[in-house]
């Protein structure tokens, strides 16, 4: 999580930027683990209690395909952490979010009525959690998997205080 007070092109003062937690890569890597012992279990069995493994290399063919397999989720799991993005300025509260069909997504500060945190117990246990931010018009915007969820919200509440106290809100 970062902090900073980085000015933008339209005078807006960045007071916090995030991105997902790394516990989005635990899937992965559970993947990772099954396919591994997946192709070593089945590079131990005999070719004489399967005669069609010893006929056809399928054991070959299959290892490709999950070696493959775990490659690309890897990548695109990476992919999507780098490129989730998550800003509040002391006007807005923006999202960046996806690769090939870029998604962005704000909601004006003066708008937003409640913040709402949802932490599991093994979110508390590793630093993650999820925000569902509520907006005037009915709007929710949810954040998840996002690391030291009650800090972000912290940050945001205190930048809401500064903009309510300051007169900016209508």
């Amino acid at each position: 999580m970062r902090q900073g007070h980085d000015i933008h092109p339209r005078g807006e003062d960045r007071v916090l930027s995030t991105r997902k937690h790394c516990i989005v890569f635990a899937s992965i890597v559970i993947q990772t683990i099954c396919v591994l012992g997946f192709i070593g279990y089945f590079r131990t069995i005999p070719a004489a209690h399967v005669p069609v493994l010893a006929q056809i290399d399928l054991m070959t063919l299959f290892q490709w395909l999950f070696i493959s397999w775990i490659i690309l989720m890897w990548g695109l799991t990476g992919i999507d952490f780098y490129l989730h993005k998550i800003h509040i300025s002391n006007v807005r509260l923006w999202v960046f979010q996806g690769w090939l069909i870029r998604r962005s997504t704000e909601m004006m500060l003066a708008r937003i009525e409640c913040v709402e945190l949802r932490q599991s117990l093994f979110g508390r246990m590793f630093g993650y959690g999820s925000l569902v931010i509520s907006g005037v018009s009915g709007q929710a915007l949810i954040l998840k998997t996002i690391p030291k969820p009650r800090r972000f919200k912290n940050h945001l509440q205190r930048t809401l205080l500064a903009l309510n106290q300051s007169g900016n809100i209508q």
